[in-house]
């Protein structure tokens, strides 16, 4: 009897062990976006699963979303009531129970105080015995990855800022050189990121160190992925050669950005500047 009763309760705890965990994967979800939105970074990082705690340290996440939070203003997300998927694999690691959520996260750009939406799926799923978030993002890319479009996205923030002051503001400013430091950062965490490339070239066009510009512009030409992006590293090229007096290299790089972007019309309107 007594081996039996033992058996049975082995039994019984076996199927415990491989239910659902306790709480509501929902109120995790409200946890995580809550502390996002507060800028309490920290209990946000450890919503997250074992995995991407794995592949991201504590001091990167949270360095990635201070950063946002310089550009942005945070006005709420929006959750979609759980669908439960039962057991999926995402990315490669397969978790016994899984829910979906629609979110929306809702921002204030801090220059143009515009409102806009970011809609995405996000995920809670059963890690180990304990509800926790999964997100696409942090599994898509490399945390330099994610730190490079950061700090490039920050130095796009910092000359849109230099550039939308007056002429006085913008020589007493500080803003170019912010801008200028937060490129080479991108860089340093992704030496061939093509958009941080073509910023630090802009930014040394706008602090009229055109020597410096044109390699940006250069190594952003060289590492674009597509076309566009080429087309649009290539009009910047062109701006570097023309404030430094080399017109012929500037009419080249205007013509070869129409080329491989006919809809450019910042190359367009350069060429039209020539007489073209």
């Amino acid at each position: 009897m007594t081996i039996a009763l033992f058996l049975l309760l082995l039994f019984s705890l076996s199927i415990l062990g491989c239910g659902k965990p306790s709480g509501d994967p929902k109120a995790l979800m409200q946890k995580y976006f809550q502390a996002i939105d507060n800028g309490d970074s920290i209990t946000a990082y450890d919503c997250l699963t074992d995995k991407i705690k794995a592949m991201v340290n504590k001091d990167d996440f949270v360095l990635r979303q201070n950063i946002y939070r310089t550009m942005r203003n945070s006005k709420g997300t929006i959750i979609g009531e759980p669908i439960e998927l039962g057991e999926q694999a995402l990315n490669g690691q397969k978790y016994k129970n899984t829910y979906s959520f629609s979110v929306a996260q809702k921002f204030i750009d801090s220059i143009d105080n515009k409102e806009y939406v970011s809609n995405y799926t996000s995920y809670v799923v059963n890690d180990n015995g304990n509800w926790r978030i999964h997100s696409e993002t942090y599994n898509k890319y490399t945390i330099k990855e994610l730190l490079a479009a950061a700090y490039s996205s920050l130095g796009w923030f910092q000359l849109k800022k230099h550039n939308q002051k007056s002429i006085m503001e913008s020589k007493s400013s500080n803003d170019i050189l912010e801008a200028i430091s937060s490129f080479k950062k991108s860089l340093h965490y992704n030496s061939t990121f093509s958009s941080a490339h073509r910023g630090l070239a802009s930014a040394y066009i706008d602090a009229e160190r055109y020597n410096e510009a044109i390699p940006a512009a250069i190594e952003a030409v060289k590492n674009g992925s597509n076309n566009k992006e080429k087309s649009s590293a290539l009009v910047t090229l062109g701006v570097a050669y023309s404030r430094s007096n080399r017109s012929n290299d500037a009419i080249r790089s205007f013509r070869e950005a129409l080329e491989l972007d006919p809809d450019n019309e910042y190359a367009r309107s350069n060429l039209k500047i020539y007489g073209l």
